[in-house]
């Protein structure tokens, strides 16, 4: 039987249809860009420029646009506005001095954002004194930030290492020092933490070192939005980088999730411990039961397995077991489910009735 050239040539076709359209997902998504990232307030106290929006693979929804600092400037007279985005849309933003700003130069960050999506563009500003000449304005000494990375993964427990470069401008010298701060300013977590947080420039000489961020093992699992703020010794020169950081590690629940257990002398009985990973973490996780106020583990009463491999980021359900030794005595255990990797901790606390 023949099979005619146009039946083979439309089978062909419909196959690579179904693998380019079929076996790919293209998630909705935006673009965002201004006529003008720089500006320059003499006098005036307003100045507005265009955000273009455009909408990729189909987006539709509610766009939040806003200042990441509101201390000093606002944005359309408020802290933020939002648009509907069906199509490439120009958005005027008239962004306004307060009354307190003094002449400098000013970095301000956009946050553009839709459900998960998130997008940031940097501004240059620069408030003058109206009555001063800008021929006869002396360029003060300053200097500006940069960094290698936007974006961090680290686990908890753990740090990760990454260059900050400082380029003085106008034989700018002298100490410049470090806070992390939250994206909008706020102080940010007691759990994250960076080094150093000074370091001296020469004058007028580009220095580039290595920072380190580290975070605590008890950091709650989650994405943070930060910014490292560097600041000269008077507190007159404020320059900022801006880091995206996720942590995870993994988190853990019993389910059931009863804590209060009661078991006869010599027995046993089970639960499930679900393991969630957070952030791409992989590992092994050591398990353990423990007295809940000293941290010593239990003799009498026992856990099986005392470890497990997590291979990918998908929630694992571990079923383990609850043992009684037969030299136990009646009675209330306080007690608590360890599960540790590397500087990882986690713990769940429960009550154990022996009888």
């Amino acid at each position: 039987m023949k099979i005619s050239k146009f039946l083979i040539l439309m089978f062909l076709l419909n196959l690579i249809s179904f693998f380019l359209f079929g076996c790919l997902q293209i998630n909705p998504n935006i673009l965002v860009s201004v006529d003008k990232d720089t500006l320059e307030f003499r006098g005036e106290t307003q100045k507005t420029i265009y955000l273009t929006i455009t909408p990729i693979n189909g987006f539709k929804g509610k766009v939040e646009i806003s200042l990441v600092d509101t201390s000093l400037f606002s944005l359309n007279n408020s802290t933020s506005t939002t648009v509907d985005i069906s199509s490439e849309k120009k958005v005027p933003l008239t962004i306004k001095l307060a009354d307190n700003v003094q002449p400098n130069d000013y970095d301000l960050k956009l946050k553009i954002v839709t459900g998960t999506i998130i997008k940031y563009i940097n501004l240059k500003v620069s408030v003058r004194d109206n009555d001063v000449n800008p021929a006869q304005e002396t360029a003060k000494p300053t200097f500006n930030i940069t960094s290698d990375i936007d974006k961090l993964t680290v686990e908890q427990g753990g740090s990760q290492s990454f260059n900050i470069t400082i380029t003085p401008e106008n034989n700018f010298t002298g100490t410049v020092n470090f806070v992390l701060e939250n994206a909008d300013g706020s102080q940010a977590s007691s759990d994250i933490s960076i080094s150093p947080t000074k370091i001296d420039v020469p004058d007028n000489q580009q220095v580039t070192f290595t920072m380190v961020l580290s975070i605590s093992s008890y950091a709650t699992p989650g994405t943070y939005n930060l910014r490292i703020k560097a600041y000269d010794s008077s507190n007159t020169i404020e320059k900022f980088v801006y880091i995206t950081l996720n942590t995870g590690g993994f988190d853990i629940k019993l389910e059931p999730e009863n804590t209060d257990f009661e078991i006869a002398i010599g027995s046993s009985t089970e639960t499930h411990l679900v393991i969630t990973p957070n952030s791409g973490f992989t590992g092994t996780i050591n398990l353990e039961l423990q007295n809940a106020t000293s941290g010593q583990t239990s003799n009498v009463i026992t856990m099986i397995p005392s470890q497990i491999l997590i291979e990918d980021t998908k929630p694992v359900s571990l079923l383990i077991s609850i043992n009684v030794s037969s030299t136990a005595n009646p009675g209330i255990y306080y007690l608590r489910i360890s599960a540790t990797s590397g500087d990882i901790r986690r713990y769940i606390y429960i009550n154990v009735k022996v009888q």
